[in-house]
Parts: structure tokens; C-alpha cells; sequence
């Protein structure tokens, strides 16, 4: 589990903003690699781990300001954290709205009447388990 890296960069999206090798570095450094040379990293990567690296850190970004119910929201204020959970086969990532609208509601009925479907066993063995007390 992590905080979640809030960018202000508002004019771009937040895959271009994430993509430049100066920002990848820098939240390659601070949150993942805690003190392990980039360069070094960059040397043993592969294409499987890069993915893997690219798409826990593409969970952890969220814009600073955004939009809720037609109305400005200063994201920052949420503190959020996250756990992220590998996009790999039985924990695949949905990476457009008309995925997510598959999985969501699979015979286009109203969405507001639409209860969300259960995870599935591969994700339920990601599921974590807490106490109030915990927190």
C-alpha cells in the first residue's frame, strides 16, 4: 500500500505527463526503487518488468484538481492511498471505458439499476484483510 503521487500538470494528459523520462525517473526513485541507482535499474529491466513497473506507478498517479458530479475538487484533500494489483491473466487491468463498461454491465441496462459483479478468485487472493484497529 502507498500514497498516491499527485501532479499538477493540468494541460496535459496524464499518461503524456507521466511518460517523460524526467518524471519516471524521479517516482521511479522516490517511491519504488527507494534509493536504487535508475541507471542500474534501467540495465536489468525487460520488457515484462518494465510493464509491470509502468502500470504500478500509473495506478499510483491522480490529478491534483478534477471534476466531481460537474464541479471542481481539489484531489489533494482526499490523502489518498492505494494498493495496486498486478495487471497480469486473471487480474487484467481495464485500460478503456469500454472494457470496464464489459465487465460493469455486460447487457447494457440502466448502470444505475446494475449491481457491480464480484471479484474474481485470482483478485480475491489480492484482497486485503484489516481491522478498524488497524487503521
Amino acid at each position: 500500500m502507498q500514497a498516491v503521487y499527485y501532479h499538477h500538470e493540468q494541460n496535459k494528459k496524464l499518461i503524456d505527463w507521466y511518460n517523460h523520462e524526467s518524471i519516471k525517473k524521479k517516482l521511479m526513485e522516490d517511491t519504488l526503487l527507494k534509493g536504487f541507482p535508475f541507471e542500474d535499474y534501467i540495465k536489468i529491466l525487460s520488457a515484462e518488468k518494465e510493464h509491470a513497473v509502468n502500470t504500478r506507478i500509473i495506478g499510483y498517479l491522480k490529478m491534483y484538481e478534477g471534476l466531481y458530479m460537474g464541479k471542481p475538487i481539489n484531489n489533494y484533500e482526499e490523502n489518498e492511498w492505494r494498493y495496486i494489483v498486478p495487471d497480469k491473466k486473471g487480474t487484467e487491468w481495464f485500460w478503456t471505458k469500454d472494457e470496464y463498461m464489459k465487465w460493469r454491465n455486460p447487457n447494457n441496462k440502466d448502470i444505475s439499476k446494475v449491481k457491480k459483479p464480484s471479484p474474481s478468485a485470482s483478485l480475491k487472493k489480492y484482497a486485503l484483510k484489516f481491522e478498524l484497529n488497524d487503521i
